[in-house]
C-alpha cells in the first residue's frame, strides 16, 4: 500500500527553486497524491488555490468540472488512458495555460506509473513550460485520435493477447520437455512484444513523416521505455560516427537485440545495473552488454531473432568473477546507402 504525507515528496523532479517543471503523481483512481514545489509554486503564482490542486484533490474531478474545455478534456483521457494501461510510454501534448501577461504554453507529459513489482499504480502528469509556440492547435486532434484507437485496441485486441500469453505461461509451467519449455516461453516473448508494438504503432501515428531516428536515439529510447519503472540503472556509450556507419534496418535490428537483452535483465529480479557499449571494429559493430545480479540466460538461452538473420557471433556467458552476465554480439557492418545506391 502506498503511503504518502500531506505535502510534496522531497525525491520528485522539479524540486528546487530554479526548476519550472511542474509534477503531480496520481492513484488508480485519478487523485493527486503527491505535488512537487513548482507545482504548489504555480499555483500560488497565479492566483490558485494549492489545496484545491495538491495533494488529496481529484486530478480527473478538476478536469471534468472545466465542463466541454478541449484541453481539459485531453488531460483527462490521457489520464485515463495510462490509468487502464492503454499508455506503452509516455505521452505528450502542448496544452496552452494563459495568464494576464500573455500567451503562455506548457508541454504536458502524461505517464503510467510502476511499482518495484511492474504492476501499474498510478499516473504520472509533468508540466514543463515552452519558450515557443506550439505547431498544432491547443488541444490537439491527432492525440484525441490515439487514445480513441488505443482503448478500441485495448478492449478488442490487446486483452485477448494478453490471455493467450497467461495460456501459454501456465502451459510452460507444466510441460516437463525443456524444449517445448522454452518454445512456450519464447511464444510468450513473442506475444508481449506484440502487445507492446499495437501499442507503441498507435502513438507512433503522425500527419507529417519524419526522418528515422538513427542507432543512438533508438538505443536511448530502448533503455528509458525497457527500464522505465523497474529501478535498473541503465547506462549506454555510442561512438560519435554510430549513426553514420550503419543502415537503418541494422540499426532496427541492433535495438531489437539490445531490446531482448535489457529485458532479460528487467526481469532478473536481482540485478540492479546494466551497461550497453557499442563500438566499431574494423568493419565489424561490436554491442557488448553486461548486468549483474544473477546471470540469467537472455531469451531464455537462445539468441535474439535478429542474430539469426545477421549471423555474426554471438557470446552470452556467466560474467567474470561470477556475477551477472556478459553477451556480446559481434556483426558485419551493412553501411547506410548512399544516394548512388538509391
Amino acid at each position: 500500500m502506498e503511503t504518502h504525507s500531506a505535502q510534496h515528496r522531497p525525491d520528485l523532479p522539479g524540486d528546487g527553486a530554479h526548476s519550472d517543471a511542474e509534477v503531480a503523481l496520481l492513484d488508480l483512481s485519478g487523485t493527486v497524491v503527491a505535488v512537487n514545489e513548482a507545482w504548489e509554486r504555480f499555483a500560488r503564482e497565479n492566483g490558485g488555490d494549492p489545496d484545491r490542486t495538491g495533494v488529496g484533490t481529484s486530478y480527473l474531478g478538476v478536469c471534468e468540472s472545466a465542463g466541454e474545455d478541449p484541453v481539459a478534456a485531453l488531460a483527462a483521457a490521457a489520464v485515463r488512458a495510462a490509468l487502464a494501461g492503454q499508455l506503452p510510454a509516455p505521452l505528450s501534448a502542448v496544452i496552452p495555460c494563459h495568464g494576464p501577461d500573455g500567451d503562455r504554453w506548457f508541454d504536458m507529459l502524461v505517464s503510467p506509473r510502476l511499482d518495484d513489482e511492474h504492476v501499474l499504480v498510478g499516473a504520472a502528469v509533468t508540466l514543463s513550460p515552452r519558450t515557443d509556440p506550439p505547431d498544432r492547435e491547443p488541444g490537439d486532434v491527432r492525440v484525441h485520435e490515439q487514445l480513441r484507437i488505443a482503448a478500441e485496441l485495448h478492449a478488442r485486441v490487446v486483452h485477448k493477447l494478453f490471455a493467450i500469453a497467461m495460456d501459454l505461461q501456465g502451459l510452460a509451467a507444466l510441460v516437463g520437455d525443456q524444449r517445448t519449455k522454452r518454445r512456450l516461453w519464447a511464444g510468450v516473448d513473442a506475444v508481449d512484444d506484440t502487445i507492446l508494438a499495437i501499442r507503441r504503432t498507435v502513438f507512433d501515428l503522425d500527419e507529417s513523416p519524419s526522418p528515422p531516428p538513427g542507432l543512438r536515439q533508438r538505443l536511448s529510447q530502448v533503455l528509458d521505455e525497457v527500464s522505465a519503472g523497474s529501478g535498473l540503472a541503465t547506462t549506454l556509450a555510442v561512438p560519435g560516427m554510430i549513426d553514420r556507419s550503419v543502415s537503418d534496418r541494422q540499426a532496427v535490428d541492433v535495438a531489437a537485440v539490445v531490446h531482448e537483452i535489457v529485458l532479460g535483465a528487467v526481469r532478473d529480479v536481482s540485478a540492479t545495473a546494466v551497461d550497453v557499449r557499442l563500438r566499431l571494429d574494423r568493419d565489424e559493430i561490436v554491442v557488448d552488454v553486461l548486468q549483474d545480479g544473477s546471470g540469467r540466460p537472455t531469451g531464455h538461452g537462445h539468441a535474439p531473432l535478429p542474430v539469426d538473420r545477421w549471423g555474426g557471433r554471438w557470446i552470452s556467458e556467466v560474467a567474470p568473477g561470477g556475477a551477472g552476465r556478459r553477451t556480446l554480439w559481434a556483426v558485419g557492418l551493412d553501411p547506410p546507402a548512399t544516394a548512388g545506391d538509391r
